[in-house]
């Protein structure tokens, strides 16, 4: 199946870690955080399965089901998710593989959490919201600032096994 994407501007959110969606309140105001990025350009909020659990239980569906600017998306294969983030102007997410797959696209990400293990775009082309309003509208306002040229890195893991073995050859 082909992946759909839209003709015009659109930033992708990914929320399903369990602290940020097990927390009501927290969610809550995550949901606060998508409806005010959907006033300024159109979002694609993909829904894991237990992120769309939660909007359920907490009765949140309806609230960003019928935002027009916001449309919810299933969960993707690898290679249609990086090519919807791509296209993308920035993205919006809580998963550290989605924070290092930002890295190098070189596309603007902003991280739904306080802190985060990963390093990867931190101060160059990512941002720790830390559920501070002030961050939050910063980057919002400024994605531009935080967009990068692609790193192309041409690593291959079956050359560095190859490479690892012939060591003991």
């Amino acid at each position: 199946s082909k992946i759909c994407i839209p003709k015009g501007k659109y930033c992708v959110i990914t929320v399903h870690r369990f602290e940020n969606i097990s927390n009501k309140k927290r969610f809550d105001k995550i949901l606060n955080y998508v409806t005010n990025v959907a006033k300024k350009i159109k979002v694609l909020f993909i829904l894991h399965p237990p992120t769309r659990k939660r909007l359920e239980d907490y009765d949140y569906m309806n609230r960003i089901s019928k935002n027009r600017n916001i449309e919810l998306r299933p969960r993707y294969n690898y290679f249609d998710f990086i090519n919807l983030i791509e296209n993308s102007e920035f993205i919006i997410t809580d998963g550290g593989s989605n924070q290092e797959e930002s890295y190098y696209l070189g596309k603007p990400c902003l991280i739904m959490r306080n802190e985060t293990e990963r390093n990867e775009g931190l101060k160059k082309n990512a941002m720790l919201c830390k559920f501070d309003d002030n961050l939050f509208n910063r980057f919002i306002k400024n994605y531009l600032l935080f967009k990068r040229k692609k790193l192309l890195v041409n690593v291959y893991p079956s050359n560095l096994i190859v490479n690892k073995i012939k060591r003991f050859i």
